[in-house]
């Protein structure tokens, strides 16, 4: 029996992660991309929902107008700027509570684009 919501969200992570590995697909970004939404679902299974709270990918704009890299995943409050065509969405640096990026596997390759994706964020405040 599951007791909490982070049970609960473990277990459904093993579960659909387990289901994403057995697809049969061969190419990086759509790979990437199942991962990416897996971690959507999760985190905004996770978030209160009285905050006005929202899971975004995109990048994030400092007062500047200078962007960071493309981010996975952006916890953010409030509305941002949906990039037309796409799902991906810019959001002032005041907006954002938490930056995420998602690898199905790390590697030093990944881990290194990781950092970089992350220090872009930095690198705007």
């Amino acid at each position: 029996m599951i007791k909490s919501i982070a049970e609960f969200i473990t277990k459904m992570k093993e579960k659909e992660s387990e289901m994403l590995s057995n697809q049969k697909i061969d190419h990086p970004g759509m790979i990437g991309n199942m991962f990416e939404g897996l971690t959507h679902r999760l985190l905004a299974l996770s978030m209160p929902i009285n905050l006005n709270l929202n899971i975004r990918s995109g990048k994030i704009i400092n007062e500047f107008g200078e962007e960071s890299k493309q981010i996975d995943c952006m916890v953010v409050v409030g509305d941002g700027e949906q990039i037309p065509y796409t799902k991906w969405y810019k959001y002032r640096i005041e907006n954002v509570i938490a930056v995420i990026e998602v690898k199905k596997t790390l590697y030093f390759d990944d881990l290194v684009s990781s950092y970089q994706n992350l220090e872009s964020v930095l690198k705007k405040i």
